[in-house]
């Protein structure tokens, strides 16, 4: 009997061996089953009213901090706020002519070449 042959042979033994040990599923399926059939309906009442409760507390909105806390997150200011263009660069300094405009048209000869 080669090595091969002996390994099978002791793991079917230990499959029937465990196999023959197991309970049965649709006991254990059915004991479940009773298990839950037999929660009284009072203590099913008493967990929802208890998950209603912990939900109403733990999701009921925070009330407004003190007002030391609202000044000092308003003086607040980010990290990266020095990439930001301040922002008297964003609004323009003069009203733009309402005249014609200064750009060069190109006319594919320089001798073309036009200011509207």
């Amino acid at each position: 009997m080669s090595d091969d042959e002996k390994i099978e042979q002791a793991i079917a033994a230990l499959t029937r061996h465990r196999a023959s040990r197991a309970p049965d599923l649709e006991a254990l399926l059915a004991r479940r089953q009773r298990r839950l059939r037999q929660l009284p309906r009072p203590v099913i009442a008493a967990m929802a009213t208890l998950l209603l409760v912990a939900m109403v507390v733990l999701l009921r909105e925070n009330p407004t901090p003190p007002d030391g806390q609202l000044v000092a997150l308003s003086n607040w200011r980010a990290p990266t706020d020095v990439f930001l263009p301040p922002p008297a660069s964003v609004i323009p300094a003069s009203v733009p002519p309402l005249g014609g405009t200064k750009l060069t048209v190109y006319t594919g000869t320089p001798e073309k070449e036009t200011t509207q």
